[in-house]
C-alpha cells in the first residue's frame, strides 16, 4: 500500500519550458563543466535574422523567470527578441553557492570565509573558492562566446550580461576591466561590499587610464535590502547594498563617459530576494526596450 505523504509523490511528467535547450560545456580554462540553459526566440524557426544574446549568471535560480518574462515582453512588442544563455552549475545548493563564489568574486577575502562562508560553502580552503572572476571572464570570452556564436544565430557585437548579487559584482568587474566583452549590462543588487569594496580600487584603476566607457547599463537595488545587515555575523561584512549601488552609479556618472548610458533604480519595499523579479522586468525593458 502506498500512502501519500512526505516524499511520496506519484510519477507524473515534469513541467518543461518551450523553446529551450540544455547543453553541457566543459571549460578547460576554469576546469569546470557547466550546464547551459538556452532560451530561443519564438520566431527563430521562421526567420533568418540574427538576435541579441543575453548571458545570465546564476541560471540555477532564475533562468525560468528570465526566460518567461522575456518571452512575454517580446510577445507584447515591449522588448526585442533575444537568445538567452544561462550559465548554471551541477550539484545541490551548497555546490552551486561554492562554485558561484569562486567564479564571481574578483579577490580572495579570508574574512568572509572565516565568519560567514562556512555556513553555505562546501570547502574550508578559501583560496580554492574565491577570486576566480578573471578566469571565469576568460572562459566567457574565449570559450563560451565562440561556442554560442558558432551554434546559434546571434549578433556577435550585441551581447549582454545579467547578474544579481555576486553575479552583479561579477558584471561590474567585467565592465571595469574588459568592457568590450558585453555592450549591455543588467545588474541587480551588486555585492559591491565584497573585500572591503575592492571595486572602488578597480574602478579607480580603470578611470586612471580611460576617458570613455561604451556600455548601456541598468543597475537596481531593493530599498529594504540593508535590513539584513543587522544579522551579519561580523559588522565588517554588513552588505550595505544601497550605499554600494548609489556610490557606483554616482561615481560612473561623475566620470562623464560620453558613451555610457546608465540607469539606476531603487525598488521600493523590496528585499534582496523579492527584488529579483522586478529587477529582471525593469532591466529587460530598459536595456532591450523597443
Amino acid at each position: 500500500m502506498s500512502i501519500m505523504g512526505e516524499n511520496h509523490q506519484p510519477d507524473y511528467p515534469e513541467v518543461t519550458l518551450p523553446n529551450t535547450q540544455l547543453r553541457h560545456f566543459a571549460s578547460s580554462i576554469v576546469d569546470q563543466e557547466y550546464s547551459l540553459f538556452i532560451s530561443l526566440p519564438l520566431s527563430m524557426g521562421t526567420s533568418v535574422r540574427k538576435y541579441p544574446v543575453l548571458y545570465m549568471l546564476d541560471a540555477n535560480a532564475g533562468f525560468c523567470a528570465l526566460a518567461e518574462i522575456a518571452r512575454l515582453l517580446s510577445m507584447g512588442n515591449e522588448i526585442h527578441e533575444m537568445i538567452i544563455v544561462g550559465i548554471s552549475y551541477p550539484g545541490g545548493f551548497k555546490q552551486w553557492q561554492t562554485l558561484r563564489t569562486r567564479d564571481y568574486t574578483p579577490s580572495v577575502w579570508p574574512a568572509f570565509m572565516e565568519t560567514q562562508g562556512n555556513s553555505f560553502l562546501t570547502q574550508a580552503d578559501y583560496r580554492k573558492i574565491m577570486g576566480g572572476a578573471e578566469s571565469f571572464l576568460d572562459f566567457i570570452r574565449d570559450e563560451l562566446k565562440p561556442f554560442v556564436e558558432q551554434n546559434y544565430p546571434v549578433e556577435s557585437n550585441d551581447s549582454g550580461i545579467l547578474g544579481d548579487s555576486f553575479g552583479g559584482l561579477f558584471a561590474l568587474f567585467s565592465l571595469l576591466t574588459r568592457p568590450d566583452t558585453f555592450s549591455r549590462y543588467i545588474i541587480g543588487s551588486p555585492s559591491i561590499w565584497w573585500d572591503n569594496a575592492i571595486l572602488h580600487t578597480i574602478e579607480q584603476e580603470y578611470a586612471s587610464v580611460n576617458t570613455d566607457l561604451a556600455a548601456n547599463v541598468f543597475m537596481s537595488v531593493g530599498s529594504a535590502e540593508d535590513d539584513i545587515g543587522e544579522q551579519a555575523v561580523d559588522k565588517l561584512l554588513q552588505p550595505r547594498m544601497l550605499e554600494g549601488m548609489r556610490w557606483m552609479a554616482k561615481t560612473l556618472k561623475e566620470r562623464n563617459y560620453k558613451s555610457l548610458e546608465l540607469t539606476e533604480v531603487v525598488l521600493e519595499g523590496e528585499s534582496h530576494l523579492s527584488a529579483v523579479a522586478p529587477f529582471i522586468n525593469k532591466g529587460l525593458k530598459t536595456i532591450y526596450g523597443i
